[in-house]
């Protein structure tokens, strides 16, 4: 496990080198995981009320699994990563929303 911090890339493209993301839930980690087919294990984002549908949406559009905050702090979860590594890839949804957003504005033009 590295921090992106350390690295020299550009935030998509450590993404797309990843085979597990270890996140706490977030819009954008959560879509852009599921577009390129990434696993998540994911940790409690306590207080924050979109984490339902959040994992909800990545249930049915990618593979993911909650990861203890204990686990996440003793770096012990390579049991959980292998797990949902090991289950098949949905395919990913589409990454269309500039798309419908134009043809919604065209047609109130």
């Amino acid at each position: 496990m590295t921090s992106i911090a350390t690295l020299r890339m550009e935030f998509i493209d450590i993404l797309a080198s990843a085979d597990v993301l270890v996140i706490k839930p977030g819009y954008g980690l959560i879509t852009e995981a599921a577009v390129h087919g990434k696993a998540v294990l994911y940790t409690d984002r306590e207080g924050w009320p979109e984490t339902p549908a959040e994992i909800a949406w990545l249930s049915r559009h990618g593979r993911c699994a909650p990861l203890p905050a204990d686990r996440l702090r003793a770096g012990d979860f390579q049991a959980e990563a292998e797990a949902l590594l090991a289950l098949p890839a949905p395919p990913p949804p589409r990454a269309d929303g500039a798309r419908k957003i134009a043809l919604a504005l065209l047609e109130g033009l």
